[in-house]
This record gives structure tokens, C-alpha cells and sequence, in this order.
């Protein structure tokens, strides 16, 4: 199933920087010049390089959706971006942190109090 996926602009400045297997058409090829297949193995590499042995992959997507939450974006766009058609499963991705839950409370604290006048 294709997914579109919106990139900001350092992204799509990696990509166009990247080197390109000459005449194929994806952005990410293996090294016969076919579609990239997996990233297991390139992961593990990574993260060996930046000293990040305990990072998954799919801690990024957690990540990404936790900078979103904390920032005010809605479960429903967060959801989008990420390719999720349910959002239950968006909220298991975008944990809040505690300082956004405390500034939250401390919001309707603050509004409450100033009702009575």
C-alpha cells in the first residue's frame, strides 16, 4: 500500500543530497539499483556509529509523535502524518510529557480561579 508522506525541508534537503544509483527511480535503492528492502542491518550500523545501541527504529516514530503532542498538534493531524487510519493508535504513539500536563492543569487552574472575579 503507498503512503504519502510529507517531508519538511532538512529532509528533503538529505534526500537531495544523497547519492543516487544511477537510473533507478527510488530515492532509496539497494545496491543493484531495486527498491531498498531493509534497514536492519544499515540500522545497526548506525547505531553503533552514534554510540545509540539502545534506540529502535521505531522509537523515532515515538519520538516524532511525542514532539508533535508536546506542541500542540491534535491526535487527528499527528495520526495523518504518521499513516495511521485509527486513531487509538496514534495515541499509543504520542506520549505527553509532564511538563505539557502540568502547564495543561495549571492552565485550567489559572482560568477557574479568575471566574470568581
Amino acid at each position: 500500500m503507498r503512503k504519502k508522506i510529507p517531508l519538511n525541508e532538512p529532509a528533503v534537503s538529505i534526500i537531495k543530497g544523497m547519492p543516487r544509483i544511477k537510473n533507478s527511480p527510488y530515492v532509496f535503492s539497494s545496491s543493484s539499483g531495486s527498491y531498498f528492502k531493509g534497514l536492519q542491518k544499515s540500522w545497526e550500523k548506525i547505531r553503533v556509529n552514534l554510540e545509540m545501541q539502545d534506540v529502535r527504529i521505531h522509537d523515532l516514530r515515538h519520538s516524532y509523535a511525542t514532539i508533535l503532542a508536546s506542541n500542540g498538534a491534535s491526535l487527528l493531524l499527528i495520526g495523518k502524518m504518521l499513516g495511521h487510519a485509527d486513531p487509538k493508535t496514534t495515541q499509543i504513539y504520542a506520549h505527553l510529557v509532564d511538563k505539557e500536563v502540568i502547564k495543561a492543569s495549571d492552565y485550567v487552574g489559572g482560568f477557574l480561579s479568575n471566574l470568581g472575579g
